[in-house]
């Protein structure tokens, strides 16, 4: 998720990148989750940063093929195994973000992982 200029914040990135890579209209943001990842871009320095947010409709996922391939709504105990649906999960740095996220919530949080098609 980049922060182009037409964006005031990167919250407002955030739910921009969200509804266009995915259908999802953001409701709030939970938290930032625990660390980030810094890469060199082009002539640029970039960081990564998750979020735990709230969407409003769940049911909507639609996404665009260019950035992902697919998505799964997995519980604590699907990402702790690895598996989902009977498919085999690869994360690539956010795996103890997510169970972060599931074990900060009082009531069994489903979370969408979703990977890329490149």
């Amino acid at each position: 998720m980049g922060v182009p200029r037409r964006d005031k914040t990167i919250l407002h990135a955030l739910q921009r990148e969200l509804f266009e890579e995915t259908g999802l209209v953001m409701s709030k943001v939970v938290d930032i989750l625990d660390g980030s990842v810094e890469f060199q871009w082009g002539e640029g320095i970039c960081r990564k940063a998750t979020f735990l947010a709230e969407v409003e409709d769940i049911g909507s996922v639609v996404l665009i093929p260019e950035e992902h391939a697919d998505f799964v709504w997995a519980t604590e105990e699907d990402v702790e195994w690895g598996v989902c649906e009977g498919r085999a999960m690869r994360f690539a740095y956010v795996r103890r973000w997510f169970l972060k996220a599931c074990r900060g919530s009082s009531e069994e949080t489903e979370l969408s992982r979703t990977h890329s098609s490149t």
